[in-house]
């Protein structure tokens, strides 16, 4: 339970940018309707409706990706993907450490689990996670070495 909780935890904190920016356009641009309505005439007032309209929008699609969580690719990437993250899992787990790879054949899908009991990563680590700017590759369990840019390449391919 305590890893769910974890992968949970990560996974909030990865998307929360995401979703904050948007309920907060929503927020902001109600307040000021409601607050300064007089202030406006019609055409600002539709304005800040689009706004509003444009944030939920944005909004609704990533809670609806997120929801469906599924990817079109070619196998190139998905492999270049799972390789990624099973060398990771390598990487970071001690020896007599344990690596579970696991793949479920839905109805119209295969999920595929990556899990690992390694030394996990700090939050200031997981901030800088996907920041091209501040990437910095962190020698593995035994002392592999990285360039630091293999979950970069990994986002980007998912990303597309």
């Amino acid at each position: 339970m305590i890893g769910l909780n974890k992968t949970k935890d990560k996974f909030f904190s990865i998307i929360a940018p995401d979703l904050r920016s948007p309920f907060n356009g929503i927020l902001g641009f109600s307040n000021i309707l409601l607050s300064e309505y007089e202030d406006f005439n019609d055409e600002e007032r539709l304005a800040i409706i689009k706004d509003i309209g444009d944030s939920a929008g944005k909004a609704y699609k990533l809670l609806d990706n997120l929801l469906e969580m599924t990817i079109d690719a070619d196998r190139h990437s998905i492999n270049t993907i799972i390789r990624n993250q099973i060398n990771n899992a390598i990487k970071f787990t001690e020896n007599g450490g344990a690596v579970t790879i696991e793949s479920i054949h839905r109805a119209d899908f295969i999920e595929i689990s990556i899990q690992d009991n390694g030394v996990g990563m700090t939050d200031e680590t997981m901030a800088k996670l996907f920041n091209i700017a501040e990437s910095s590759s962190t020698n593995g369990t035994n002392n592999e070495k990285g360039s630091g840019l293999g979950l970069i390449l990994c986002k980007d391919l998912i990303e597309m």
